[in-house]
């Protein structure tokens, strides 16, 4: 167990994150990494330091530490949850893992804005066909999302934040939105994993689509 350092140690090891030294600068940065989220706590009135790479180290510090909790929380859901999971909780964690300060609640209340939209666009209509091509229109033309097919295997692609600032993800990241607007318009949407490709599922006592995000909606 590591003894609580003095205030003086502290201020004396914070401040040779600055050094010029690369080897003292990353043996420094694991000293600290070593109280975990106290140090946090630590670094956080030097994030405002005038000092640019005293700035630029504490921030990236408490980055890397809000990070490793935020996969903890990820991991810790997984284990924890079943197949029928919270899976808009679940998106919101996973993007944590890479964008810790994220206001997931105001992107939460984007998707409520855009079904709320989208349901006086569909007006009570009850064919699937009709449905899916109101839903399509409005996601793929109104919206703007498409495909990005330029750069596939962008990480980006797969953390919703990012999916719907850019309005371009991979067939997973667009089926998800399609679904998580669904769900909100109680739509019978789920998600398929297929052969190399995932695809989006409508399916009522009556009929059963499958609908690719991946290609602006294609009905097959």
């Amino acid at each position: 167990m590591l003894r609580p350092l003095t205030d003086n140690q502290r201020t004396a090891l914070i401040s040779l994150l600055a050094d010029e030294d690369p080897a003292i600068y990353q043996t420094v940065r694991a000293r600290i990494l070593a109280y975990g989220d106290a140090a946090s706590e630590w670094l956080r009135p030097h994030l405002l330091s005038s000092d640019p790479a005293l700035r630029r180290r504490a921030q990236e510090i408490v980055d890397h530490l809000a990070r490793q909790n935020t996969d903890n929380e990820f991991v810790a859901f997984c284990l924890k949850q079943g197949e029928d999971f919270d899976l808009e909780a679940g998106l919101w964690l996973l993007v944590k893992t890479q964008y810790p300060g994220i206001n997931s609640a105001a992107y939460t209340a984007l998707l409520d804005s855009f079904a709320a939209d989208l349901r006086e666009r569909l007006g009570g209509q009850g064919v699937v066909e009709q449905n899916l091509a109101v839903m399509n229109e409005f996601v793929f033309e109104h919206l703007g999302f498409k495909p990005n097919d330029q750069n596939y295997n962008d990480p980006e692609n797969s953390y919703l934040n990012r999916v719907i600032d850019r309005r371009t993800g991979n067939p997973t990241s667009l089926c998800l939105i399609y679904i998580l607007l669904g769900r909100r318009l109680r739509l019978p949407l789920t998600g398929i994993g297929l052969p190399g490709h995932f695809v989006c599922r409508y399916q009522s006592t009556t009929s059963e689509v499958y609908v690719d995000a991946f290609n602006r909606g294609k009905l097959l």
